[in-house]
């Protein structure tokens, strides 16, 4: 549902109340307004009459008050996400997000129906957009949950990052002056004691999947690494990590052994 406060503006500034003429109940005609018309449908919902459900809101989707029209289209598209009817759901999304922009659930909404579809990119492309709208710290999390969800299940991809790194201790030595022993102290040169410096970080992998026939599983192999690097290269730490593993789905989850 889109904030509630579209809503209390839009009842607002609601223009003259709607006749709503349910033929398939009754002869008789009532006038409701857009706000008594969403909490009409929000009723009918609950026991189940998805058919007036429907009506009603596609009679709101030409209401004059462009946010009627947005809670109209979003409710809609949810009822149609629930029945299955992504195509329809995500054309009615896109209308909505053509005049809104910023709503920013129904885009969240938009890259479900396009995921449902089958287009990852698509979905994606709308969580980085909702995200560059600015989002809760909580929303943003679980968003960065989803598209990292919608990445893994590509083919093939890769990733890489690139950092300043500064250290108090690049050379992973002691800042002590001396080193106790059973046979006395001993005095720690001034290269052995630790430094401090600034380099790169780096950090990268690539993933491939292979599919095994029709079964639906697959191969995953991924080569990853990374490294700080620093002007004497004594002091570079860099690990490389190649790995192997079968990626079985089994219904909607996906496991990797």
């Amino acid at each position: 549902m889109l904030p509630t406060p579209i809503l209390a503006m839009a009842a607002a500034a609601s223009p003259a109340p709607i006749r709503v003429t349910p033929v398939r109940r009754a002869a008789h005609s009532v006038l409701l307004t857009a706000q008594e018309m969403l909490k009409l449908a929000e009723q009918r919902e609950s026991v189940g009459d998805l058919e007036v459900v429907a009506d009603l809101y596609k009679a709101l989707e030409s209401n004059p008050n462009s946010d009627i029209r947005a809670e109209a289209r979003f409710r809609h598209a949810k009822l149609l996400l629930n029945a299955k009817r992504n195509e329809e759901a995500a054309a009615l999304l896109r209308r909505l997000l053509d005049e809104k922009p910023a709503a920013t659930m129904a885009r969240l909404e938009l890259a479900h129906a396009l995921q449902l579809l089958g287009d990852s990119d698509g979905a994606l492309r709308q969580l980085r957009a909702a995200q560059a709208g600015g989002l809760p710290l909580a929303v943003a999390r679980l968003v960065q949950r989803y598209s990292d969800a919608l990445r893994s299940q590509r083919p093939f991809g890769a990733s890489f990052e690139l950092a300043i790194a500064p250290d108090s201790n690049i050379s992973s030595a002691t800042r002590s002056d001396t080193l106790g022993t059973v046979f006395g102290d001993f005095d720690i040169d001034q290269d052995s004691k630790e430094h401090s410096g600034t380099g790169l970080a780096l950090s990268g992998q690539v993933y491939r999947r292979i599919g095994f026939g029709s079964s639906g599983h697959d191969l995953l192999v991924r080569a990853g690494g990374f490294g700080n690097l620093y002007r004497h290269s004594r002091f570079d730490d860099v690990a490389l990590d190649l790995a192997a593993c079968p990626e079985l789905r089994i219904g909607r989850n996906q496991i990797n052994i």
